[in-house]
């Protein structure tokens, strides 16, 4: 029995050994690009994603920084961070970018509860990184896209099991965004942008004119894709990243 033990004891010793360690200097900002920003609905945090392989918690009203959020982060890219949502009643936050080692096919998202700072469930893996994440406003659902025409994932949140997917994109989605109603706007560099269902069935997709194939979407502040009887213009289309914002002509996907 004592060698049992024992052995078990060597065992678990070899295993916390073999754990990498990795020594971060920790300035209280963010030391690479930021690439990602989100807020919940009520203003009062702001959840920042950084190459860094943090992503932070700050007060939306004086900048304060309240929490980091580290994820498991590997030699190279892994924990790089690109993608980052924050649920409307600001208690979750999503990340997701090189979550795998290397040439992993496994990259999951990550879902942190944002007051402990704490990893409380992790996705399956995706088939490829994931670009951009958002919240619908009803909190029941979290969409993914991902990379090289891949498409979108859709996950409930009570589980944060898969629901819903599309993988007929012709390139990369940079860009999802859920309406008042949880209707799914997504802009691809396949040069499309798709409008789904609440029930994320395909509505619509549209080539905007004149817009650049790299696109991101936005929906205008409190917009409803259905306020306007001859179909509005729902989503200002503009190249991603935006180094300039100029007009770009919107689909109607009403």
């Amino acid at each position: 029995m004592q060698v049992a033990v024992l052995l078990l004891l060597v065992a678990g010793c070899a295993a916390a050994q073999s754990v990498k360690p990795y020594l971060r200097i920790e300035t209280g900002a963010h030391a690479a690009v930021v690439e990602r920003i989100d807020a919940d609905a009520a203003e009062r945090f702001l959840v920042s994603a950084s190459l860094d392989k943090t992503a932070r918690v700050w007060d939306l009203r004086s900048g304060e920084l309240l929490k980091i959020l580290r994820p498991p982060i590997g030699d190279g890219k892994e924990g790089m961070l690109y993608a980052v949502a924050l649920s409307r009643d600001g208690r979750t936050v999503a990340v997701g970018r090189f979550t795998g080692a290397d040439s992993s096919v496994n990259t999951p998202v990550y879902i942190f509860d944002r007051e402990s700072g704490a990893i409380r469930k992790t996705t399956k893996g995706l088939p490829e990184v994931t670009l951009h994440l958002a919240y619908s406003k009803d909190g029941r659902y979290l969409a993914a896209t991902l990379h090289s025409g891949n498409g979108i994932r859709i996950f409930e949140t009570a589980g944060y099991s898969e629901v819903a997917r599309d993988v007929e994109y012709g390139d990369d989605c940079y860009s999802v965004e859920f309406d008042r109603s949880d209707r799914l706007l997504t802009a691809s560099v396949d040069g499309l942008v798709r409008l789904y269902s609440p029930d994320f069935h395909l509505l619509r997709k549209q080539n905007p004119p004149n817009a650049s194939r790299r696109m991101a979407t936005t929906l205008r502040p409190h917009q409803n894709t259905s306020t306007e009887p001859n179909g509005p213009d729902i989503a200002s289309v503009f190249p991603f990243p935006a180094r300039r914002c100029k007009s770009t002509p919107r689909p109607n996907l009403a």
